[in-house]
């Protein structure tokens, strides 16, 4: 259990709760007064706990030497990297960031999940201010890359969307290849940044939408998202030919952009997947 201290809560009134739940190991600032009474768990007291969960997500990261797969962008993150690991054939040596953890407390809670049985990984990478990616993308280290799009999500804290974009652009600093679609590579390479290797989508383009029948989708975010996966399964060693047999099988997400039809007529758009 890994104790945060944040502006409004503090994790070290619930370590008893997490032995309590069986929790063996507990990390946090102030933890003394614990020992005693819990001779079976083990403690360890560090001045920035989460430092030590990004130390040990970084020693599982170091094992794997297959792909990793960087997403970032304003939406569509975790679609993508759910479809990117059925496009593969839902292989187990493949890690994925579990639901929607890409956070600065999400990533390293991923990485640190790495397991034995695993080879490579899938990465979605969120940030909501500048500054923040650089920290994320030395632990990621992702060796291809797919941008999905740029939003308003998080625009308060960015003076313009370049300024936005360049920041989560810092995710394909070690990247060998990227994936995404034309206006995107076109504004990097405008804005003076590295697009290595890119594997560009769209009319006219190396994945083209009109050249992939089997897509389920014919227009809006969902076209799009399912573009951003192929590609990505692709960066990742499938087959374009894999990739056209297992495009029919995807479907939207639950609870991730559902449009819910009202009883008195209208409509909700559900976004509640976490």
């Amino acid at each position: 259990f890994l104790a945060l201290k944040t502006a409004t809560a503090d994790g070290h009134h619930y370590i008893e709760d997490a032995i309590a739940k069986g929790a063996s190991l507990i990390i946090g600032q102030s933890i003394g007064q614990f020992i005693d009474a819990h001779p079976k768990v083990a403690f360890l007291q560090h001045d920035a706990p989460l430092e030590v969960l990004r130390q040990w997500a970084r020693a599982k990261r170091a094992k794997l030497e297959g792909p990793v797969l960087g997403i970032t962008g304003s939406n569509g993150k975790t679609v993508v990297k759910e479809w990117v690991f059925e496009l593969l054939g839902s292989p187990v040596g493949v890690h994925r960031t579990p639901a929607s953890f890409n956070s600065a407390l999400g990533v390293p809670l991923t990485l640190a999940g790495i397991g034995n049985e695993h080879h490579s990984a899938l990465i979605e990478v969120g940030i909501d201010r500048p500054g923040t990616m650089e920290a994320q993308a030395t632990l990621v280290q992702p060796t291809v890359g797919v941008f999905t799009t740029l939003g308003d999500a998080h625009g308060e804290h960015f003076a313009i969307d370049d300024e936005k974009f360049r920041e989560k652009w810092l995710l394909f600093a070690s990247c060998e290849r990227i994936a995404a679609a034309r206006p995107w590579i076109d504004k990097a390479t405008a804005l003076g940044l590295p697009v290595p290797n890119p594997l560009v989508w769209g009319p006219g383009e190396a994945l083209d939408p009109a050249h992939l029948p089997e897509l389920p989708f014919s227009e809006g975010h969902h076209l799009e998202n399912a573009m951003s996966a192929a590609a990505g399964a692709m960066l990742m060693g499938a087959s374009l030919d894999e990739v056209r047999a297992r495009l029919t099988k995807l479907e939207p997400l639950e609870m991730r952009m559902q449009l819910r039809a009202a009883r008195d007529g209208g409509y909700l758009l559900e976004d509640t997947y976490s």
